[in-house]
């Protein structure tokens, strides 16, 4: 995004401060008189002789704080003020018409292996949900380790309801040990945790940043955008990086595990003839994974080994079946075509992490993603156009009670 650093830019951007409690703070008595010098022509531009040094200079003073990032402080969740202060993490486009909503969308609406976020206010920044609990409820406060915090809500998680979350994840084959599998369940009904969703679906995203907008007075021009981010793939620290680490353990454990087949049959007396035919690779494999592979991947994404990891993205689209972090736990990632970022801080946002982890790198010119912000007077434009592709809240977020009445009310309809 480019702007345009004329006076009448900062004037704007100060003028927006003031209306947001900045005359409150004011404590000179001689920069409130020369304010209300401050004036403008027939069309609106303001008149440079009208304002006077001590002016320019507080308008000056101000600007150049949006040009550092929001303040990171473990007691309360920053925003961004302007979208000069968001470009510091993201290439920004702003979408205010129609027309301008049209042709990224056809641009982004079928685009592979890319990830998308959408929030319903341009202003926030990306925090997980448990990042939000951890500072609003004050825990930093209260000598809570945050790991340990992590830990004990998947623990509780297995004990509740008769440790229906446990028998559950057994009955489908899960492993009820694997603390990722757990958290993903929690993330999706609720439960605040280190994940943050995203999706593979630009229109999924423009949903989840649409569909809660709330009518507020706006203070700043900030306040008239909802946002919705995405990033490629190729471009975070992927979890496949477990998958593989999971993939080289099976394959390192096979000769044990054909040892042991071999030693079984012949112990059962089986002709060896019969047992070099039946102990093939295939079959030593899936054995392997079938006796190995759920342990393997619950200690691989055990939150004490994943939380030295500041940010990794988990995602089942490209699973070959093989071996799974079981992410597909429940109703409602299957249509959002969920995917999740991990971020393993108690307070700093992804995109202050993942710039720093790009400043020790010595790189210019970072952004973390790519940024719409748009306005919220589309709203209504977007989910009408999205109701039309069928992408509405009773596709993402799918009630079983809901499936299960509808099926028996279009069946009696269709034999009427």
């Amino acid at each position: 995004m480019e702007f345009n650093w004329d006076l009448d830019f900062k004037v704007k951007l100060f003028k927006e401060h003031l209306e947001d409690g900045g005359y409150e703070r004011i404590k000179f008595k001689e920069l409130l008189e020369g304010l209300l010098l401050v004036k403008c022509d027939e069309t609106g531009k303001v008149i440079d002789e009208t304002v006077n040094s001590l002016v320019r200079s507080a308008i000056n003073s101000y600007v150049g704080t949006l040009l550092d990032s929001p303040s990171t402080d473990k007691s309360f969740l920053s925003e961004y003020k302007a979208f000069i202060q968001k470009e510091i993490f993201f290439n920004q486009t702003n979408i205010d018409t129609v027309e301008d909503f049209e042709k990224i969308f056809a641009e982004l609406h079928q685009k592979p292996e890319t990830l998308f976020r959408g929030v319903d206010e341009a202003k926030y920044r990306l925090y997980s949900s448990l990042q939000r609990l951890w500072i609003e409820r004050k825990l930093y406060n209260q000598e809570i380790n945050h790991l340990d915090f992590i830990k004990k809500m998947i623990d509780n998680s297995k004990n509740e309801q008769g440790h229906i979350l446990q028998k559950y994840f057994s009955n489908v084959k899960f492993d009820p040990e694997n603390d990722l599998s757990i958290l993903s369940f929690l993330q999706h009904y609720g439960c605040p945790t280190p994940l943050i969703d995203w999706t593979y679906s630009f229109a999924n995203a423009l949903y989840f940043g649409a569909y809660k907008l709330q009518k507020t007075l706006p203070k700043r021009e900030i306040d008239n955008y909802f946002s919705v981010y995405y990033i490629e793939e190729k471009h975070l620290r992927a979890g496949d990086e477990i998958i593989e680490a999971a993939k080289e353990g099976m394959q390192r454990l096979k000769p044990k595990v054909e040892k042991i087949l071999r030693e079984r049959m012949q112990k059962a007396n089986v002709a060896e003839a019969i047992i070099d035919a039946s102990i093939t690779d295939d079959v030593v494999e899936n054995v392997t994974l079938l006796t190995h592979g759920r342990p393997l991947m619950a200690t691989l994404t055990k939150v004490d080994n994943i939380i030295s990891s500041p940010l990794l993205y988990f995602s089942e689209i490209k699973n070959d079946g093989i071996i799974s972090f079981h992410l597909n736990n429940n109703l409602n990632i299957v249509n959002q075509q969920g995917v999740f970022i991990w971020n393993s801080s108690a307070n700093f946002p992804i995109e202050h992490i993942a710039r720093n982890q790009y400043d020790e790198n010595e790189q210019e010119d970072y952004s973390f993603s790519n940024c719409l912000n748009i306005n919220k007077s589309l709203r209504p434009y977007i989910l009408k156009r999205l109701k039309k592709l069928g992408v509405d809240k009773n596709f993402l977020f799918p009630d079983p009670e809901k499936i299960a009445m509808s099926t028996l009310k279009n069946t009696l309809r269709h034999f009427n």
